[in-house]
């Protein structure tokens, strides 16, 4: 049987697989090279250094008079805030060496105490059930004559409703704290000025500012002028600093302070938290300190 004719060129078939299987080898490098679409539309993971413990310090005052200390305040706080009045302006803490005695116990080292005292209107009824106003009839402390800023006006004579007389009284008041037997080292240590809601204060705010302002005013004046010549802060938050005082006077002094600001009931965890995105309560204000209140003890952590 005669066989089939072969074309002329010869039969091209081994080639032509040779060449399919080249190109789909190089397809497939291709293909493998490029990121899935499952995979491109995933964001790689980011590793984040973990947040910082927080630094926990508590504050104590009249209220750790009615137990004891340690079962009402921070054990061993890194930071310790002493208050220095019995809830009043004008008043001693009758558990001063009690809650000094727990201060003591701070971690931190000699920077780690701090003082806080009272500020209010002392003519307000409620107020006057505590202590007797020690109200000014001039603008004389101690012998020296206390420079009262022009916008609350020239001069002191005694009257109750002056804010004058009210940047004196700040004034005489905050060195009256600072002399409490007791206190130790006051021109060493920060003293925070309360300013809340629970004390009682006048209708006129720029009279309550008046008074903040001349507490402020003694705690930082250098002595060469009388003052402790030491820093100062305040403890208040928005709706307490709304009510009392509202917006600073143009140039306040109390608008470059550091604030301590009380967020109520809550954890370690949640004054850290907080003090990340709390705003302060003067414009150029700046927090440290958030304070919380878990199981009714008041735990206070530092902003950094």
């Amino acid at each position: 049987m005669a066989g089939r004719r072969r074309r002329k060129g010869g039969d091209p078939s081994g080639l032509h697989a040779l060449l399919i299987a080249v190109g789909l080898a190089a397809i497939a490098i291709v293909l493998l090279s490029l990121p899935s679409q499952e995979s491109a539309a995933l964001p790689r993971a980011v590793a984040r250094p973990a947040a910082p413990a927080p630094v926990v310090g508590g504050d104590a005052s009249w209220p750790n008079c009615r137990r004891a200390v340690t079962a009402h305040a921070v054990p061993h706080p890194a930071f310790a805030v002493v208050g220095v009045n019995d809830g009043e302006p004008g008043t001693t803490s009758g558990c001063l060496a009690k809650t000094m005695a727990w201060a003591a116990t701070a971690t931190g080292g000699p920077g780690s105490l701090g003082y806080y005292v009272m500020a209010a209107d002392p003519w307000q009824p409620a107020e006057r059930r505590w202590t007797k106003p020690l109200w000014p009839h001039s603008a004389v402390v101690a012998a020296r004559r206390v420079r009262i800023p022009a916008t609350f006006g020239t001069g002191c004579a005694g009257s109750r409703t002056s804010r004058a007389c009210a940047y004196v009284f700040g004034w005489a008041t905050a060195r009256r704290d600072a002399a409490i037997p007791g206190v130790t080292d006051p021109s060493g240590h920060r003293w925070w000025i309360d300013v809340e809601t629970v004390r009682d204060f006048s209708a006129d705010r720029r009279f309550n500012e008046a008074i903040i302002e001349g507490m402020a005013a003694y705690f930082t004046a250098p002595a060469a002028e009388g003052g402790l010549g030491t820093s100062t802060g305040l403890y208040s938050n928005l709706y307490y600093w709304g009510a009392i005082v509202g917006d600073l006077r143009p140039g306040s002094p109390l608008d470059r302070l550091d604030e301590w600001y009380p967020i109520g009931p809550g954890t370690a965890a949640d004054a850290a938290r907080a003090g990340r995105d709390l705003a302060p309560f003067t414009p150029g204000g700046r927090i440290t300190i958030v304070q919380a209140v878990a199981g009714g003890v008041d735990v206070d952590v530092a902003v950094r």
